[in-house]
């Protein structure tokens, strides 16, 4: 109870997203992680993925954060082609996040070279 005398809840209890743009993002990370192929890229410290035949990027700059961005050329992408992601050390992740977050870091950790 807070001192105004309102019941409150941590936001990640009653499992509403903070971010809808990126829990769209992260799903679809995740559905589309059989269509990636790893790519060189001018980032420096981070993993690229192509999505096959589509501008789409995936940047994994830790097993636990990644993120899409859409770019004519893997040689030309920036923050201001990133479309959302996710970090699973985040703490305000519901549930669902959590999950899909788990399956896509252990995706990268068994694909990464």
């Amino acid at each position: 109870m807070s001192a105004s005398g309102l019941i409150t809840f941590p936001i990640e209890k009653i499992g509403i997203p903070l971010f809808w743009k990126d829990v769209k993002w992260t799903w679809f990370i995740y559905k589309n992680l059989n269509k990636l192929e790893k790519v060189e890229s001018d980032l420096m410290n981070t993993d690229v993925y192509r999505i096959k035949n589509t501008e789409y990027y995936v940047i994994f700059g830790y097993s636990w954060l990644f993120n899409v961005c859409k770019s004519e050329s893997q040689y030309n992408i920036g923050c201001k082609y990133d479309l959302g992601g996710q970090s699973n050390k985040a703490d305000y992740l519901t549930f669902w996040q959590k999950i899909i977050g788990r399956n896509i870091e252990k995706w990268y950790l068994e694909n990464v070279e």
